[in-house]
Parts: C-alpha cells; sequence; structure tokens
C-alpha cells in the first residue's frame, strides 16, 4: 500500500519563499505523481499572495496543537512524517498512532554552528548541552534521519555519541528548479539569503563590494532576502555610499540567477547551501567561505567554483575581482560549475527518497 505522506513544515510551503520551501514543494510534487498522497503543516504563514499549493496546507494552532496534529493525521490516513523542522516538538511519537513512520531530515549543521560560535567557554559549553539535549530527543522520535553528505552522521554524533549509521540516510538537496534557460549574462554579481548576520554575514558581502565598485564601473550586484538585519544592512549601506548595489528584498531568485555571471555565499556556517547549486544551475560561478563540511562538495576550488579563507573579506575581495576582470576564466568555471550541479538533479536525488519511503513499509 502506497504511504500517505505529511511534510511538517517550519514555514508555509511556498516555492517562491525560500530553499526548504522549494525543496518541500518539488519533493511533494514527484511523490504525488509516484502516486502518493502528501500534506502539508506548517508552523508560519509567511505570504499573503496568493500561491497554487500542490497539497492541502494546515497550520498549527496557538493551543492544543498536539490533538489537532493528530486529527490532521488520522483525517488523512498518515503512514509517514517527514519532519523539515530538526526538531519534532509539536507532537511526540509517543502521541503518533502506532503504524505512523517519522523521517527527520536535518536543514542545520549544529557542529558547524558549535565550531564558529563567539562564546566564552561555560556558555558555549552550555549551548553544547541544550542543543545536544535536543538531538537526542530527536534521535529517539526519529525512524530515520536524513542528513546531506557523509560526514554529518558523525557530526551529529559529536551531539548524541550512541547514534547508529543504521538510523541515518545520506540524501543531498536536490536541484530545485527544471531546465534553466541559457540566456546572456550580464556583469552582475548575487548574493541570496536571510539578513541574519551571525551565519549569513550580508555585511561582508557589502564591505567586500564597496572594495571593488569604484574599480569596476561596468558591474553591479543584487542582494536578495530580508531578515532580522535588514534594517542594520540599509544603514551600512548608506554609510558605505554604495551605489551599484541593490537590496532587492525577498523575490523569486531564478531571474536574477539567469543573469548573473557569480553567485556570492558569505555564510559562517549552511547545512548545505543551494544557493550555490541554484546558482550553478544558471551558470553562475559560485563563490564561498570554506566554512562548513557540505562547501567542498559542492565547489571544487579552482575546478568550478572558488573557496575563500573564512572570513577573510581581502582575500575574498582579490578572487572576486580576478574573476570579473577573466572572462576566459568565468566561461570555463561557468561551464564547469553547471556539469559539477548535475550530480544533484532531481532525477538522481529523488529516487532516493522513495526507495527511503519503500524501505519503511
Amino acid at each position: 500500500m502506497t504511504p500517505n505522506i505529511l511534510f511538517f513544515c517550519p514555514r508555509e510551503v511556498n516555492a517562491t519563499m525560500g530553499g526548504i520551501e522549494r525543496v518541500t514543494d518539488s519533493l511533494a510534487r514527484y511523490l504525488i505523481k509516484e502516486g502518493y498522497k502528501v500534506v502539508f503543516m506548517s508552523v508560519e504563514r509567511t505570504c499573503g499572495d496568493e500561491y497554487d499549493c500542490v497539497a492541502p496546507q494546515y497550520f498549527t494552532q496557538d493551543s492544543g496543537n498536539e490533538q489537532w496534529i493528530l486529527q490532521v493525521i488520522r483525517q488523512n490516513k498518515i503512514t509517514i512524517v517527514i519532519n523539515q523542522m530538526g526538531f519534532f516538538s509539536y507532537c511526540p511519537k509517543s502521541s503518533l498512532p502506532a503504524d505512523v513512520k517519522v523521517i527527520t531530515v536535518m536543514h542545520d549543521s549544529y557542529y558547524a554552528m558549535y565550531q564558529r560560535l563567539q562564546l566564552n567557554f561555560l556558555r558555549k559549553w552550555n549551548w553544547k548541552r541544550v542543543v545536544g539535549n535536543a538531538m537526542r530527543s530527536a534521535y529517539g522520535q526519529s525512524d530515520r534521519i536524513v542528513v546531506f553528505v557523509p560526514p554529518f552522521i558523525n557530526e551529529y554524533r559529536f551531539f548524541c555519541p550512541y547514534a547508529k549509521d543504521d538510523k541515518f540516510v545520506v540524501i543531498p538537496n536536490f536541484n530545485s528548479f527544471e531546465n534553466p534557460r541559457s540566456i546572456t549574462k550580464e556583469k552582475r554579481l548575487l548574493w541570496v539569503g536571510r539578513h541574519a548576520e551571525w551565519n549569513k554575514r550580508t555585511s561582508d558581502m557589502l564591505r567586500i563590494w564597496s572594495k571593488l565598485e569604484p574599480l569596476f564601473p561596468e558591474w553591479s550586484i543584487d542582494i536578495l532576502g530580508d531578515g532580522p538585519d535588514e534594517d542594520s544592512i540599509k544603514k551600512l549601506h548608506e554609510k558605505l555610499k554604495l551605489q551599484r548595489c541593490n537590496l532587492c528584498g525577498t523575490k523569486d531568485p531564478k531571474p536574477f540567477y539567469e543573469k548573473a555571471e557569480i553567485v556570492c555565499m558569505t555564510s559562517a556556517f549552511e547545512s548545505f547551501g543551494m544557493v550555490l547549486t541554484e546558482g550553478m544551475q544558471h551558470g553562475c560561478v559560485p563563490m564561498a567561505y570554506d566554512s562548513y563540511t557540505a562547501v567542498r562538495y559542492i565547489i571544487h576550488d579552482g575546478k568550478d567554483g572558488l573557496l575563500i579563507q573564512p572570513f577573510n573579506t581581502d582575500d575574498y575581495a582579490d578572487k572576486l575581482a580576478f574573476l570579473m576582470q577573466n572572462e576566459e576564466e568565468r566561461r570555463r568555471m561557468s561551464a564547469a560549475a553547471r556539469d559539477a550541479a548535475r550530480q544533484f538533479d532531481a532525477e538522481n536525488i529523488l529516487p532516493k527518497w522513495k526507495d527511503l519511503m519503500e524501505s519503511m513499509q
């Protein structure tokens, strides 16, 4: 019997709103084509615009969530919950019907966060203790845990030493854009992400661009996204008197990927970094700090993109300038980036999800 699936998500499943939402939407569409029934349960409403959602979408409530979730599960005869939250605290597995399995997808790399925390010993130890408790709880409440690259299994054990291999499944994020167009590139850079300084470091990108803007009058940069530090980013933009740095807010990144020559990431850490693979799909040369595990599975330094010493903005600016003034090198890396991104094409990754579903019946 084909299982019925509930995706439990942090935000409304709208493919225009972010990476998790886009991947969830694409995976749901694939599973529906394969004959599965799919419904969504989300915590936040993030978009006021009308969106043609591929499946029925429910939202958590201010109170009585556990009973509400159980009602949705029974009503839709759910047999598998795909938890996109990392930590499933809204309804413990012990409350679920006995035949319901839980797959937890780790979209955050807590080990990478731990490595980058700028805290004193006591506060860092306490952070590890709190996160460790949550990860051990997630381990106990999950029938399978999906991670994006093999080293993440040992990184999980940093917090949960007794975690066993057979509970983990390695499935990378997949390219959610289908058949990206090849159009004439413009002399544009692109940065996409949330304005959250502690991990995305938008300010680094503005400072890097401030070094280059006077030297490359034909080039510009588009900054996509919003977030808690948006006001401070706008103030820094004004302080640096940037002329060709466009703060675009939250927009569909696809047309920006199509035009940009280079996609830049300045994150202190990521779990995967879909901005890079999405850009590579569209022929953008990717650049990122060599600051987290999965980035070396995406960018092969000097071949299909560039890795930068964390968090050396001078090194970043120098290497970016090299690319901006070397069209032949950009074309070579652009072609290599497209080729490298194909390993993450949906047709290569989505069957792994079907295999996982079938293994749990």
